[in-house]
Formats: C-alpha cells, sequence, structure tokens
C-alpha cells in the first residue's frame, strides 16, 4: 500500500508542479493584461465621454448661433407685441431638450421673449453675456448659477444683427444648457456605460482649475472625498481606489483649451469597479481551475492504473520473501513494461514451490528413516529379549530332557522326576504361545487373518478366561476376579481371538502386579451401546507416554525391564489387532505406581440384546 502511495504522489507532483505554475503563471499574466486593458478602455471611454459632451455643448452653441439668424428675430426691433418669437423659442425647446430656458432681449437689454415666464419683462443690462453679445461676440459663461434655485450649468449669448446692415446689434438670445441632461444622455450612449453594470460605472466631471464637481452620475460622499486626493499627473494612467470596502479603477480625461468661443475647461474622471475587469480573469481562474482539477483526477486514475502491476509485483516479491508462495501475480500483456519482470518472479516462485517440496520430501523421508531406524533398533532389542525367552525355555527343556536320560529307567516315577516332566512341559507352553503369538501377530500385520463369527456370551467368554489364568494368578500371589458376569451378554464375534484378547491381556496384568495385588475384568455396555471389557490392575504401571508405544510390536517398557518382567512384547500389539478386526478399540490409561487400565470397546453392531431387561441391568 506503501508503494502504491508514493507512486501515486511522485506522479502528482511530477504532473501538479508544473500544471501549477503553468496555471498561475497563465493567472497572473491574464489579470495583468486585463487590468492594463481595463485601464485603457476606461482611459479611452472616459475621454470619449468628455470629448462626445464638449462636442454636444459645441453643436448646442451652434444651434443657438443659427437661430440668431432667423427672420422672425428681426421683430426684436420692435418688441414680441404678437408673441411669435416667443412661440419659437418654446417650440425650438421642445425639440432641443439640452436647453432649459432660451431667451431674447432687445437692444437696452430688456427680456422681450423667454421660455420661463418669470424672466419676461427682466432687465439684462448688468449681464456679462449682454454687454459681450451689445459687442458683436459670442459670450460663453463659466459653470454657476444663472437663477438661486436652478442646478449649476453654463450659458451661452448670441448678437442679433438688424438685417438692413448685418452690423447694428439689435438684441441678444441667450441659451441656457441643462448640463446634467446633455451628460446623461452623452453617458447613457458612451462605450463607458458599456465597461460594468448600470449602477457601477460612474462619470465625475469637475471643473479644472478648483476640482469643483459640477456633474456627477453617482453620489456618493466617500467617493467624492476620495477622489480628491488622487493627483491629475498620474491619475492619466489609471489608479485604484477604495472605498466601502470595495477597490474601483480611477481614470481621469483633460480637454486641452481651445482659441475659439467654446471651452469648457472640465476634467472628466471615469470609475468603475475592479470587480468588473477581474470577472473575466475570474472566470479565466475558474476554468483553468476546473482543468487542472480535471487533469489531477485524470492523473490520479493514470497513476492507479499504471500503478497496480508495479504494486503486484512489488506485493510478490514481498510475499515469496515472507515464504508465501500462494500470491499469484495478475496477467499482464505481452508489451506490458512490467510483463518481463512478472514473468521471471513467476518461474522464481514456481522454482520455490518445487523446492519447498523437495525439501518437504527430503524431511518427510528423513522422518521414515529415522522412524525405520527406531522401529529396527526396537525389533532387534525386542528380538534379542524374545530370543533370550526363547533360549532359558529351550535351555530347561534340554538340561530337564538330559538329567532324566542320566537317571535309570527304573526310577522314573520319582516324584522329583515328576516335577522335572511339569516344567519341561510349562516351558514347552510357553515356548508355543510366544511361537503362535509371533505367527498369529505376522500373519494379523499380513492382512490374512479372518474371522469366524458366530454368536457368543461375552459374561461366558470372561469368565472362562478368569478360570484359565486362575492357576497363574495364584502362583503370583495376585487375586483375580470378573465383576458384571452374571446376566449373558451376546454379541456377534470370534470366540476363540476374544478369548486370545482377555489371555494375554489378563497375563499381563498377572505378570505385571506385584504379591497381594488386584486384577479385576468388568463386562459392561457403555453410555454409546458399545459392548466393553475393561480389564484393571493396580500393578507397577507405566508412564502416560508409553502408553501408545505398547500397543506396538516388540515394545517393552523400561520399568519392566527394570522390575525383571519383561516378556516378548507381543500381547498387547496382537490384541489391538485382534480388536481391529472386530472394528473396535483398545484404549490404555496408566500411570506409574497406580496400575494400567485396558479397555476394549466393540461397536455397537455387534450386540445381540436378548432382552430389555439384561441390556438396562448391563448399561446400569
Amino acid at each position: 500500500m506503501w508503494l502504491r502511495i508514493r507512486v501515486i504522489a511522485a506522479f502528482l507532483i511530477c504532473i501538479a508542479i508544473p500544471l501549477t505554475m503553468g496555471m498561475g503563471a497563465v493567472v497572473l499574466g491574464t489579470q495583468y493584461f486585463l487590468q492594463d486593458d481595463a485601464n485603457q478602455r476606461l482611459q479611452a471611454a472616459t475621454s470619449s465621454v468628455l470629448a462626445a459632451i464638449e462636442e454636444r455643448a459645441a453643436q448646442n452653441l451652434s444651434h443657438l448661433k443659427a437661430w440668431s439668424n432667423l427672420p422672425l428675430m428681426q421683430d426684436a426691433l420692435i418688441g414680441d407685441n404678437g408673441g411669435d418669437i416667443a412661440r419659437t423659442l418654446g417650440d425650438l425647446k421642445a425639440r432641443y431638450a439640452d436647453f432649459s430656458s432660451l431667451a431674447v432681449t432687445d437692444s437696452r437689454g430688456m427680456v422681450i421673449a423667454s421660455t420661463e415666464k418669470s424672466d419676461r419683462g427682466a432687465s439684462l443690462a448688468t449681464d456679462e453675456g449682454f454687454h459681450t453679445a451689445s459687442s458683436g461676440s459670442t459670450f460663453q459663461s463659466g459653470f454657476g448659477f444663472r437663477r438661486t434655485d436652478a442646478p449649476e450649468t453654463i450659458w451661452f449669448t448670441v448678437p442679433l444683427m438688424a438685417s438692413y446692415d448685418q452690423q447694428t446689434v439689435i438684441g441678444t438670445l441667450t441659451g441656457v444648457l441643462d448640463f446634467g441632461a446633455l451628460a446623461k444622455s452623452v453617458l447613457s450612449s458612451s462605450a463607458l456605460a458599456t465597461l460594468g453594470a448600470k449602477e457601477t460605472h460612474t462619470l465625475v466631471l469637475a471643473r479644472r482649475n478648483d476640482k469643483h464637481v459640477v456633474f456627477a452620475s453617482r453620489t456618493d460622499a466617500r467617493m467624492l472625498q476620495a477622489l480628491q486626493t488622487i493627483d491629475d499627473r498620474t491619475s492619466a494612467a489609471g489608479v485604484e481606489l477604495t472605498w466601502s470596502d470595495k477597490p474601483f479603477h480611477v481614470a481621469s480625461a483633460g480637454l486641452k483649451p481651445r482659441s475659439g468661443a467654446l471651452d469648457l475647461v472640465l476634467l472628466a474622471r471615469g470609475i468603475v469597479p475592479v470587480s468588473s475587469t477581474t470577472a473575466v480573469a475570474d472566470n479565466l481562474t475558474n476554468a483553468f481551475a476546473a482543468a487542472a482539477g480535471a487533469g489531477l483526477l485524470i492523473a490520479l486514475f493514470l497513476a492507479w492504473t499504471w500503478s497496480n502491476p508495479l504494486v503486484h509485483v512489488a506485493g510478490a516479491m514481498n510475499r515469496l520473501g515472507q515464504g508465501d508462495v500462494s500470491w499469484r501475480i495478475p496477467p499482464m500483456l505481452p508489451h506490458h513494461a512490467f510483463a518481463d519482470m512478472a514473468r521471471s518472479l513467476e518461474v522464481f516462485r514456481q522454482t520455490k514451490i518445487v523446492r519447498d517440496r523437495v525439501v518437504a520430501r527430503e524431511q518427510a523421508l528423513q522422518v521414515s528413516k529415522d522412524d525405520a531406524a527406531t522401529a529396527a533398533l526396537a525389533k532387534s532389542e525386542h528380538l534379542a529379549s524374545l530370543s533370550r525367552e526363547l533360549r532359558t525355555q529351550l535351555n530347561a527343556i534340554v538340561g530337564l530332557s538330559e538329567l532324566i536320560n542320566r537317571e535309570a529307567l527304573a526310577a522314573a516315577g520319582n516324584l522329583e522326576h515328576a516335577g522335572y516332566a511339569k516344567d519341561i512341559a510349562r516351558c514347552g507352553v510357553q515356548l508355543l504361545a510366544v511361537i503362535n503369538d509371533l505367527f498369529d501377530l505376522s500373519e494379523a500385520e499380513a492382512g490374512h487373518l479372518a474371522l469366524n463369527e458366530s454368536q457368543v456370551d461375552l459374561t461366558e467368554l470372561v469368565r472362562e478366561s478368569v478360570d484359565l489364568m486362575g492357576d497363574a494368578a495364584r502362583m503370583a500371589k495376585v487375586s483375580l476376579a470378573a465383576q458384571g458376569c452374571d446376566e449373558p451378554l451376546a454379541v456377534r464375534a470370534d470366540g476363540q481371538k476374544l478369548k486370545q484378547v482377555l489371555f494375554n491381556l489378563l497375563s499381563n496384568a498377572i505378570k505385571f502386579t506385584s504379591e497381594d495385588g488386584h486384577v479385576s475384568v468388568y463386562v459392561k455396555i457403555s453410555s454409546d451401546g458399545r459392548p466393553t471389557i475393561i480389564v484393571q490392575d493396580n500393578g507397577i504401571g507405566m508412564p502416560t507416554n508409553l502408553s501408545p508405544i505398547a500397543l506396538t510390536p516388540f515394545s517393552v517398557g523400561d520399568d519392566a525391564l527394570n522390575h525383571g518382567r519383561h516378556g516378548a512384547g507381543l500381547g498387547l500389539p496382537l490384541v489391538r489387532q485382534l480388536v481391529d478386526l472386530h472394528q473396535g478399540s483398545v484404549e490404555i490409561e496408566s500411570e506409574i505406581g497406580k496400575g494400567t487400565t485396558v479397555t476394549v470397546a466393540l461397536p455397537a453392531s455387534r450386540l445381540v440384546v436378548e432382552t430389555d431387561e439384561a441390556a438396562q441391568r448391563l448399561s446400569a
């Protein structure tokens, strides 16, 4: 897992660092370019608005001059008794909305016609515009208050020349511009209006000499106060100001003074929020971020996919290093980068499997060799013991036979000689029993023994065996008793072989029980319905770990040898073979100094129950 994480991390770093640097360079470059472009466009838009305002004012002045040449204006010589001049002025004001009022005076300065009723009959003889126009020149006022109840504005006054000589001034025509309406009209159709939302772009017009604001498309005291801090020498290149916790771009523009009659002497400031100029950059940044995220996801997917073979190879190598050959690398395409490595690792894995099998086989063979050597040693030792047993019996037979041969035939009836004959018979019987056991065990191990089954009374069989071994028990001064043999217990078995089993068990029990010891035989039915024979003694016993060994041929316990009570080592192995023929089981429980208990259990299927009462009693 850590290998996959490191591979993916390295892959992502190799992609993420160049991608981040490239995206950062593009974003920063785009922001700088867009900011510079926005400043330039704001500067151009502000200049164009100011030029358009001045051009609009010049057009209105031209209109005023053209109206002064109307034939109707000659009525200024006789006054406007018929009201024709007043009606004409009203029509002109309605047609040209830039003018807030129009007025005509006679040569004395008296207003003879006006669009404002309050101006009619008033005297403009002291007005600077009247004096300038009376001298034959056109007058342009600065920004000021024409009336106390009107906004600050500008007005023009042109002379009315007599038609008879075109030199005599017979009156004046004055036009007051609605500068706010004019500026709004120009602003609404200008490039500045397209730089942001209607409520975000702002145009501020101020007098150039004292920075007095004569027009502002949006009134904001903090904005106007912040504009006072701008240096005109740097503002032409565009500056950034902050008010109301928002950044704004500000561009300033002013027109050169004209030599003609019209000179507004204005300074224009265009203002747009920085957000309106950076919106494109933000969108581009978001697009780059989305592309970068998609690129990283694709890189992560590719890294995960491409690292899978390497992770599988590394995992297989780690498992092989730990000895686990069950891990297999998934199949790879032949042209894959790790295909050769995977094939080599698979060959190594197969080699290790073969090697492990060889090692396991060698170990098994070594164990078998050791077991065979142990078995051979045990067999040699017990063959030596068997040879001693056979030699002892044969020596006794030979010696007694020679003694009898040396005696006179007349003395053959001597009681002592009769005892010799009994010893010869006993040794011959014991020798025959050993040889029979040896042959029976060989036949059983070779699988040549067969059962001659019939219905056998197990309790009767036990009583007969106990009676048969009674003399041997009395000679060994050991008590021998059968218990649970009052009622018959019929089983289907080979009676002769079961009697041989009992003879061998009782013989061992008597042999390994000290004087005044006890040997008991029990017959019962176990809780799972199996006919069971139990032979129990309180003899010398043997270690618990030697109980299974006692069932192997030619095995004699060390304690038996130490006590001088060894035999041929064939009794218990033959018992196991004969019980196995009946599909039964043999269990040995023994403890040194406390005795041995051997349990022979036949299958429940061999039980022949004659009465329910007998079965219940035996089970109890």
